[in-house]
């Protein structure tokens, strides 16, 4: 089954059902009492407890104590009748309720889905699951990256089932609402990616998000080219405009063809599944303050070094084998997803 929280609707449940079950167990115990206190010891409270259960499940059964000598008994079991079968039907329908539309199964789903958000770290969590939310969902999870999606769509968890994978948290509810962004693990995410319609929805939800983690790297869709400097004043990584990259997409196409299949086929090709990443070099990895000769990184990975960055922003395309790694820089990798998975663990 898929994995889904629903932040507006499947916290509590339980609530009204459990109110109403403790007010019952109340009502009999008190009416079971009160039957006692009117026999004045002529019944037992086991017996004083049976007719209580029978008034109010109204079963039908026969008087069990004697009212001939406490005439009281009978006013009582009248009111515990009608009360206590108005609280039963109440209580039952309730529990019907619950069973019907399926609230329970989307309970414990909802506790599920909440245990395993709170075990990621340094996942992304992408807001908006339309067209282009579908793409960047489908490179992280394919790149064996932890991801966490939101999307205010009330179908949202069979779209994602269906269209990508049944494994991924998703969240229904409102991006923009903070709530909703902590139950995504915002304070322990490592990125984000806004991908709702308009530039209005993806600016109010970077401000949100960027209130609560002021770490958190949010590259963000835009609409109107001319709102990427606002984005990044309001502290986007990155602001991009689709219209802009199909747009260089299609030049390309024209003009360096050889190139471009090369890396759809690098993208699309799920038999080796290529992709062009980065792996930024710690303090205390075995490659660190040694050549890239010395980490013979050949023989211990199938991926090719393509490039590092530096710190500063600079690059080195195709690094020589006597230069010496530091922490802080990065290593521009080919390779498939993998492999590349795991050079990160060997280093």
């Amino acid at each position: 089954t898929m994995v889904s929280i629903n932040s507006q609707k499947e916290k509590s449940p339980f609530k009204k059902f459990f109110y109403v079950a403790i007010f019952t167990a109340i009502f009999v115990i008190s009416s079971t009492i009160i039957y006692y206190l009117i026999g004045q010891g002529d019944w037992t409270l086991f017996e004083c407890f049976y007719m209580t259960v029978i008034s109010v499940t109204t079963v039908g059964y026969g008087e069990i104590m004697n009212f001939s000598q406490h005439p009281l008994g009978r006013v009582f079991s009248m009111i515990v009748i009608v009360w206590g079968y108005i609280l039963l039907v109440y209580l039952v329908s309730l529990l019907s309720e619950l069973l019907v539309t399926g609230a329970i199964k989307k309970y414990f789903r909802y506790k599920k889905v909440k245990k395993m958000i709170e075990k990621l770290n340094n996942h992304y969590i992408v807001c908006g699951f339309g067209e282009m939310g579908f793409h960047v969902s489908k490179e992280i999870f394919e790149t064996y990256r932890p991801l966490v999606i939101i999307d205010n769509k009330p179908n949202i968890t069979t779209i994602v089932s269906e269209t990508l994978s049944p494994e991924i948290p998703v969240i229904y509810g409102d991006a923009s609402d903070e709530n909703t962004l902590l139950e995504a693990g915002i304070q322990k995410a490592l990125g984000m990616i806004l991908t709702l319609p308009q530039d209005k929805d993806n600016m109010f939800v970077l401000i949100t998000a960027r209130s609560i983690n002021t770490k958190i790297k949010i590259a963000t869709k835009c609409v109107e080219e001319h709102n990427i400097t606002k984005f990044k004043k309001a502290g986007a990584y990155k602001a991009i405009t689709p219209s802009a990259i199909g747009g260089l997409r299609l030049a390309s196409e024209i003009i360096r063809p050889t190139v471009t299949n090369f890396l759809d086929i690098m993208l699309r090709d799920k038999n080796k599944n290529l992709r062009i990443e980065e792996i930024e070099l710690k303090d205390g990895m075995s490659c660190v303050n040694k050549t890239l000769k010395d980490s013979n990184f050949k023989k211990s990975i199938n991926a090719l070094i393509m490039a590092i960055a530096f710190e500063n922003g600079d690059f080195v395309y195709n690094p020589s084998s006597d230069m010496i790694l530091k922490a802080g820089y990065k290593l521009i990798v080919l390779g498939e997803t993998k492999d590349i998975a795991n050079f990160k663990n060997l280093i």
